[in-house]
Order: C-alpha cells, then structure tokens, then sequence
C-alpha cells in the first residue's frame, strides 16, 4: 500500500508540471451510504445473508479539497484528483421501528478521476478511489434485538480496527454541472472493491450515491 500511494503522489505532481492552467477548490457533500454484497457473519457473531447490510441508506458528510489539471492542448480531458473526509456506514431499522443501528465509519479518500467535459457546462467524471478507514462506531437505539444485541436504550459500541480492512479500493463514476466558471454541482456513484473484513467468514463492500457542490479559486 506504501508503494501504491508513493505512486499516486507521483502522478499527482507529475501532472502538476505540465498543468497550464490549474484550478484548485473546496468541496462538501451529502453521502448516502451502504453495505452491499453483505454476507457472512457480523461482528458480534450474527449470521446474515442480503444484498445490503443495511435496509435503510446512511446518510453523512463529505468534505474536503479538489484539483482540476487541464492536460496540454486537450480542451475535453483533464485530471481531477480530490481529498477528502467521508462519513460512510450502514444503517437498519426493525421493521415495527423499534430498533436502529447504524455502523458509523469515518474514512479519508483519495479519488483519482478523468473528467470529459462531454457539452458546455456538463462533464462527467471516472476514475480508481483509495480509501482509509479511520475509524468507527455502532450505534444502537430502542428496545429489542439486532444483530443479537439485545437494545435496551440508546448505547454505542467502538469498533475494533483489527477487524477491518482498513486501506481500500474502488471505483467512482459521476456527472457535473458546471453552474459558473468556479461553482459546480455534481453527483457520484461509488462501489468497494476491497472487502470491510478480515475474517473470511464475512464480507461486505462499500457503496455510496454522494451529492454535493465545488467551488474553485
């Protein structure tokens, strides 16, 4: 993973040099967060089988720093590296409504994407992500059982790390919308390649629909 991120490093300033007109900016967002591919055996020894981990999406934050490197003499591809904070998880709910959990992780990305400005003011964008999780933690509210847990008021659990995958990777996709020369619109379509979990008697993969706006300097 050293290696790997040495070259990333690598790219990025490497691309740098030959930028002619480099756009640097800010950027938060709305995640809507998933588990998919969810099998196995959880954390706390409950088996499950579904598509999703969660039955309900998570909601959370994204925040952080982008570039827009224009390549020379290409006016339609550029390199658009960003840095970020992302809120990501799984969220469930009973289905009389008596319990909700939701498994908070905090992650940094690094997505490494193309961006085809295809019409005026519109693009869209493509490219690997590198993840790494920070950290995380359950959170249980109400009255029942989840997980086998048994939730008797509002608790919250920090997970282990050693159980985690913590470096990952995955893919992005997106379109945007380019409001003003500084100010863009967008949205993303993010999938996990790298399963959450050590264990091989368990593994989900991340998913996420993020929303959110750029503005450039």
């Amino acid at each position: 993973m050293k290696k790997l991120s040495f070259l990333i490093v690598g790219l990025l300033l490497g691309s740098s040099l030959f930028a002619q007109e480099a756009k640097f900016g800010i950027m938060g967002g709305v995640n809507l967060a998933n588990l998919t591919k969810s099998t196995g055996t959880d954390l706390y020894g409950e088996e499950y089988n579904d598509e999703t981990y969660g039955n309900m999406v998570k909601p959370g934050l994204a925040l952080g720093v982008y570039a827009n490197i224009p390549f020379p003499g290409n006016d339609v591809v550029s390199l658009n590296p960003e840095l970020f904070y992302s809120q990501l998880g799984a969220r469930y709910e009973s289905d009389n409504g008596d319990v909700e959990f939701n498994r908070n992780l905090h992650f940094i990305e690094l997505p490494v994407l193309l961006k085809f400005n295809i019409v005026p003011a519109f693009h869209v964008m493509a490219g690997p992500s590198f993840s790494y999780l920070m950290g995380g933690k359950d959170k249980f509210e109400g009255e029942g059982t989840v997980f086998g847990v048994d939730i008797s008021s509002e608790s919250e659990q920090d997970l282990d790390m050693d159980d985690f995958n913590r470096a990952s990777i995955g893919g992005v996709i997106g379109l945007g919308f380019d409001a003003t020369e500084n100010f863009k619109v967008f949205g993303k379509y993010g999938l996990g390649f790298t399963d959450m979990y050590k264990s091989d008697d368990s593994e989900a993969f991340n998913s996420n629909i993020q929303v959110g706006v750029g503005y450039s300097f």
